[in-house]
């Protein structure tokens, strides 16, 4: 399963200035974070942000004495900056580094640019879905965000099915439109590929997934 989450920028510098701007915050071996860029073409730059985490670990032996070792780990994220629309796209992230890979990226480009995270309905995302497919898809699971049903009761719901799952759902919480945290969405056809749509911009889409199929969802993602 793979991970996608789109960011718009504003102004968006040509690609000589964002190669030159990544390089010159590479990440080196003393480096805590940096970046390292894999392709550049007139279309897209294709990199990574890593950050270096080191803390030290105490384990005990069996006579009770403590012992330190230092733990070195690493986490990373791939992205694409995509020239042609001033947009970027982040490839299967670690959520524990965007706050870093955004301050980095700002700094990167000497706070001259604008990122702006896309979010979007999940339900309005999803009805895009099924009709660009022509209803190849259908929603399985909605997963709820809480939703008040009385003056002090609140409820989390998970529903699954192959109807109008978020209409029967807003008849039992008496609600037009309850907060919607997650949808999956499966094939009627094709056996095991799926997709995940969240509130916070999202996308998880099945491995079995085409070229066409991204296309796609990028497009919806992004409109």
């Amino acid at each position: 399963m793979d991970k996608y989450k789109w960011i718009r920028t504003s102004p968006l510098p040509s690609r000589k200035k964002i190669v030159d701007n990544l390089i010159k915050y590479s990440f080196l071996n003393d480096s805590n974070s940096g970046f390292v860029v894999d392709k550049a073409t007139d279309e897209v730059v294709k990199a990574r942000y890593i950050e270096k985490m080191t803390y030290i670990d105490t384990v005990e032996d069996p006579y009770g004495n403590k012992i330190e070792q230092n733990i070195l780990s690493f986490r990373s994220l791939l992205f694409q900056v995509f020239l042609d629309n001033n947009l970027i796209e982040i490839v299967n992230p670690d959520m524990k580094i965007i706050r870093g890979f955004y301050g980095l990226l700002s700094q990167a480009n000497e706070f001259s640019i604008k990122l702006e995270p896309i979010q979007f309905d999940p339900y309005n995302w999803s009805l895009c879905l099924i009709e660009q497919s022509k209803s190849e898809y259908y929603i399985e699971q909605v997963d709820f965000d809480s939703v008040l049903i009385d003056d002090s009761v609140t409820v989390k719901m998970s529903a699954l099915g192959k109807g109008d799952v978020v209409e029967e759902c807003r008849k039992i919480l008496k609600s037009a439109h309850p907060p919607i945290k997650r949808i999956k969405l499966k094939s009627r056809t094709l056996k095991g590929v799926f997709v995940e749509v969240k509130a916070s911009g999202f996308v998880s889409v099945s491995s079995k997934f085409t070229a066409l199929d991204y296309n796609v969802v990028k497009s919806i993602s992004t409109s």
